[in-house]
């Protein structure tokens, strides 16, 4: 039900029914996967810990984090806010204001990064960088938002 809406500029939330009630929920699925796991659990020992310890109580220098790059006329195929041949409105919004987070003033305080860490497109998605799980590791706050149409995924 959810999906990129042009004239709000925003994504149309949807709503579900539950079977068993008549309570009406935002759907929020979240699934994480083995590889991140393992990578988190590598980097992890490479600073002398498990992944038993509260990662939580880690320094982290940035405040708000997204890892989706922001339009640039000097990167050929990223013109319109995108990586490769992929393009998100969304995405592209989030960074956006992620960017501007650290420029207002009542946020000018506030260490932002929205850009790639680690590899793009398809190595990205069939592997995981020490640079992905490290922008993890210092971020305070990591925004993860699918791509347009995707939203429910």
């Amino acid at each position: 039900d959810r999906s990129w809406n042009p004239s709000t500029g925003w994504v149309d939330l949807g709503r579900k029914v539950l079977q068993h009630g008549r309570q009406v929920v935002q759907p929020a699925p979240y699934p994480v996967r083995t590889d991140i796991v393992q990578a988190l659990d590598e980097q992890l020992q490479l600073r002398n810990l498990t992944l038993s310890y509260p990662i939580e109580e880690l320094p982290r220098s940035l405040d708000v984090v997204h890892l989706w790059p922001l339009p640039s006329k000097q990167v050929k195929g990223q013109g319109s806010g995108g990586v490769g041949t992929f393009h998100s409105n969304l995405r592209t919004t989030v960074s956006k204001i992620v960017k501007s987070l650290g420029r207002q003033p009542a946020t000018k305080n506030l260490r932002t990064f929205a850009g790639l860490a680690g590899e793009a497109s398809g190595l990205g998605r069939t592997g995981v960088s020490p640079d992905y799980i490290e922008t993890m590791l210092d971020a305070k706050l990591f925004l993860v938002v699918q791509r347009d149409a995707w939203e429910d995924h």
